[in-house]
Protein backbone atom coordinates (compact mmCIF):
# COMPACT_ATOMS: atom_id res chain seq x y z
CA UNK A 1 0.00 0.00 0.00
CA UNK A 2 2.62 2.16 0.79
CA UNK A 3 4.49 1.85 -2.42
CA UNK A 4 1.61 2.51 -4.03
CA UNK A 5 1.36 5.78 -2.32
CA UNK A 6 4.86 6.74 -3.23
CA UNK A 7 4.16 6.30 -6.62
CA UNK A 8 1.10 8.42 -6.60
CA UNK A 9 3.62 11.15 -4.60
CA UNK A 10 6.21 11.11 -7.60
CA UNK A 11 3.31 11.30 -10.30
CA UNK A 12 1.70 14.01 -8.41
CA UNK A 13 4.87 15.77 -7.40
CA UNK A 14 3.45 16.55 -4.36
CA UNK A 15 6.00 17.61 -1.40
CA UNK A 16 3.78 16.88 1.16
CA UNK A 17 2.61 13.21 0.46
CA UNK A 18 5.97 12.14 0.13
CA UNK A 19 6.97 14.00 3.24
CA UNK A 20 4.12 12.11 4.82
CA UNK A 21 5.65 8.80 3.23
CA UNK A 22 9.25 9.54 4.65
CA UNK A 23 7.76 9.31 7.84
CA UNK A 24 6.07 6.13 7.09
CA UNK A 25 9.40 4.87 6.49
CA UNK A 26 10.81 6.53 9.56
CA UNK A 27 8.36 4.78 11.46
CA UNK A 28 8.52 1.36 9.92
CA UNK A 29 12.27 1.45 11.14
CA UNK A 30 11.51 -0.67 14.09
CA UNK A 31 10.50 -3.59 11.95
CA UNK A 32 13.79 -3.20 9.98
CA UNK A 33 13.63 -7.23 9.72
CA UNK A 34 10.69 -7.63 7.83
CA UNK A 35 11.15 -7.90 4.03
CA UNK A 36 8.36 -5.85 3.32
CA UNK A 37 9.74 -2.94 5.46
CA UNK A 38 13.36 -3.55 3.56
CA UNK A 39 11.05 -3.27 -0.18
CA UNK A 40 9.61 -0.19 0.74
CA UNK A 41 13.22 1.21 1.76
CA UNK A 42 14.83 0.67 -1.29
CA UNK A 43 11.71 1.65 -3.26
CA UNK A 44 11.76 4.77 -1.20
CA UNK A 45 15.91 5.13 -1.51
CA UNK A 46 15.26 4.68 -5.56
CA UNK A 47 12.70 7.19 -5.97
CA UNK A 48 14.05 10.26 -4.25
CA UNK A 49 15.49 11.29 -7.53
CA UNK A 50 12.22 11.69 -8.98
CA UNK A 51 10.54 13.36 -5.34
CA UNK A 52 9.55 16.77 -5.15
CA UNK A 53 12.80 18.76 -3.27
CA UNK A 54 12.68 18.87 0.24
CA UNK A 55 10.89 15.66 1.44
CA UNK A 56 13.92 14.89 3.62
CA UNK A 57 12.45 16.13 6.81
CA UNK A 58 9.68 14.76 8.72
CA UNK A 59 6.38 16.38 8.21
CA UNK A 60 4.99 17.76 12.15
CA UNK A 61 0.92 16.76 12.58
CA UNK A 62 -1.24 20.24 11.93
CA UNK A 63 -2.07 21.63 15.20
CA UNK A 64 -5.64 21.34 16.21
CA UNK A 65 -7.85 24.37 16.98
CA UNK A 66 -10.36 24.30 19.78
CA UNK A 67 -13.57 24.60 19.09
CA UNK A 68 -14.86 28.12 18.01
CA UNK A 69 -11.20 29.09 17.25
CA UNK A 70 -10.07 30.04 13.90
CA UNK A 71 -6.29 30.50 12.83
CA UNK A 72 -4.71 33.93 12.39
CA UNK A 73 -2.35 35.11 10.27
CA UNK A 74 1.23 35.66 12.75
CA UNK A 75 1.38 39.35 12.80
CA UNK A 76 4.61 40.88 14.50
CA UNK A 77 4.51 43.30 17.38
CA UNK A 78 3.49 46.96 15.83
CA UNK A 79 2.26 45.81 13.03
CA UNK A 80 -0.74 48.10 11.97
CA UNK A 81 -1.35 46.63 8.72
CA UNK A 82 -4.20 44.52 8.38
CA UNK A 83 -5.96 42.17 5.95
CA UNK A 84 -7.82 43.98 2.66
CA UNK A 85 -11.29 42.86 2.51
CA UNK A 86 -12.99 41.42 -0.64
CA UNK A 87 -15.70 43.54 -1.37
Amino acid sequence: MAGDALLDAVRSGSPRAAGQLTEVRRRLAAHHDEPAVRRYGALLTAARPWLPVGVNRPTRPARRQGPGRTARAARRPGDTTRPTGTG
